[in-house]
């Protein structure tokens, strides 16, 4: 199954927070083929630490060329920081930042970078 059929199922839908920005960009890339990566990031284990993590700043970052799609269930508010012709950043900063999510970032990839 690709990921132009699995963006239509509710749960992964979910966890990914796909948009029909999204859906819309793998559309138009499954006729060259387009593939996925799953990237997890275990983050709800620092609500065990002494404290709050004073100054939180979490970086996502994709080739320009690829697509990516996850969900922020923090305080802060995801901002795309830099574009540039190779890649585009997003980043969310939270002070007093206490996880209480795990993170799952979905990636887009063209067929052409497997070939």
């Amino acid at each position: 199954m690709g990921l132009h059929d699995l963006v239509n199922y509710k749960k992964f839908a979910d966890t990914f927070c796909i948009d029909p920005s999204f859906k819309k960009s793998v559309k138009a890339k499954s006729n060259q083929g387009i593939y996925y990566r799953e990237l997890g990031y275990i983050l709800k284990t620092g609500a065990n630490w002494a404290k709050p993590i004073a100054d939180f700043t979490l970086t996502i970052e994709r080739p320009k060329d690829q697509i990516v799609s996850f969900c922020w269930k923090g305080k802060g508010e995801v901002k795309k920081v830099l574009q540039n012709d190779k890649v585009v950043q997003y980043q969310v900063k939270e002070k007093d930042f206490l996880p209480q999510h795990d993170l799952d970032v979905l990636y887009g990839i063209d067929a052409k970078f497997f070939n």
